[in-house]
């Protein structure tokens, strides 16, 4: 019987058969244990246990991945329903062109302006708290953007501001003043309702307030697209 070990263990082919017989061993028993899974932790035995509950997201949380300054912009970035910023013309605001020159009705797409300075004598203005002013250059072209124009501006630029007061869902007031050959020429309108047609007002005040921004060339607002 050992005679008969040894000559099969010294034949080639005999040792590759006992070797391969070896890994089959070795892969059954490897096979016997119950895999793990990322679902869930291995109990004994080979049964899985049941994944930990994630803690659900609280609505308007921000997520654990997010692009770089995805939080900053969140933190700036009003909540949805919130009210405009005091002084600015909320979006639901109004409007209407009815007695307003042809010239000036399409003012809403002009470029839209910063905020200036406050007056010092602010309380005597004939505009309204809440306002926003608008920029059209002359030749019918708006402000590039990040660029601001030129002083003086040139001939047929126009600047209209519309106003209202805090408590009024719609414009109560526009204000125009257009550059020309002579110096800046100016409109007012008002009305007193949401349904009423604009009417001319008086400018007799316009003319002595903003020769005061003679810096800006009269105007007062930030020439900068907003």
């Amino acid at each position: 019987m050992r005679s008969l070990i040894d000559f099969l263990m010294a034949s080639r082919w005999s040792r590759w058969i006992f070797g391969l017989g070896i890994c089959m061993a070795l892969l059954s028993c490897k096979s016997g244990q119950a895999p793990k899974d990322s679902a869930g932790e291995t109990a004994p035995g080979g049964a899985k246990t049941a994944p930990a509950p994630q803690e659900a997201a609280q609505p308007g949380a921000l997520s654990a991945v997010q692009p770089a300054g995805a939080a900053e912009v969140a933190k700036e970035r009003p909540p949805a329903g919130s009210p405009a910023p005091a002084g600015t013309i909320p979006p639901s605001t109004k409007r209407t062109a009815t007695g307003l020159p042809d010239t000036i009705q399409g003012y809403p797409s002009w470029s839209r302006l910063g905020e200036g300075p406050q007056l010092p004598d602010e309380a005597k203005s004939v505009h309204l708290p809440v306002r926003q002013a608008y920029l059209l250059l002359s030749y019918g072209t708006k402000l590039a953007e990040d660029r601001t124009p030129r002083l003086p501006l040139k001939e047929e630029t126009t600047v209209a501001l519309e106003s209202k007061s805090a408590d009024k869902d719609f414009i109560e007031a526009v204000s125009v003043m257009t550059k020309s050959k002579d110096g800046w020429k100016y409109l007012q309108y008002g009305r007193a309702s949401s349904d009423a047609a604009f009417a001319p007002a008086s400018t007799d005040s316009c003319a002595g307030c903003h020769a005061k921004a003679d810096r800006t060339d009269g105007v007062y607002s930030k020439l900068m697209p907003q």
